[in-house]
Order: C-alpha cells, then sequence, then structure tokens
C-alpha cells in the first residue's frame, strides 16, 4: 500500500496534477492540481469530477491544463513562489 502510494505520488509530481477514476465517487472520474500556499506546502487541489459515462480521454489534456493553469493561479494568489529548476 505504501509503495503504491509513493507511486502514485511520483505521477501526480511528474504529470502535475492527480487524475483519479472512481477513487471518491464511485463512476466519476477526478483531474485536480495541487494548490500551494506561501510556505509551499500543499493546501487544497483545484479541479474537476466528470461522470465516467461522459469521460473522454482525448479530453484529458485541455482539462487538466485549465485545471493546473487556474491552481497555479490560485496559488500565487496565496503568496506561492514556484522554485526554479536548477
Amino acid at each position: 500500500a505504501r509503495r503504491a502510494l509513493t507511486q502514485g505520488l511520483a505521477a501526480i509530481r511528474t504529470r502535475g496534477y492527480a487524475l483519479t477514476f472512481g477513487q471518491r465517487i464511485a463512476g466519476a472520474v477526478g483531474i485536480f492540481a495541487p494548490v500551494f500556499g506561501a510556505s509551499g506546502r500543499v493546501t487544497g487541489s483545484l479541479g474537476f469530477t466528470i461522470p465516467e459515462h461522459r469521460y473522454d480521454a482525448a479530453r484529458e489534456v485541455p482539462i487538466s491544463a485549465c485545471a493546473v493553469r487556474l491552481a497555479d493561479q490560485l496559488s500565487a494568489s496565496l503568496g506561492y513562489r514556484a522554485r526554479e529548476s536548477a
């Protein structure tokens, strides 16, 4: 269970968002991006819940991009400043 959690978190960091199928709500797909506070810690998330029967994998990229963009804007308004990559 711990290994699966670690792998799942690594995938979220790589993608920049979480993608779930029925994890919290049966029959629903979730696409959520983390929201960071001024401390740099995750303080919440912002995203979309879509009925599984209406989910189209071809729309994952534009929907996730929207979630990430809005979460980044909210993070900035909370005082978060992303670190520059080395």
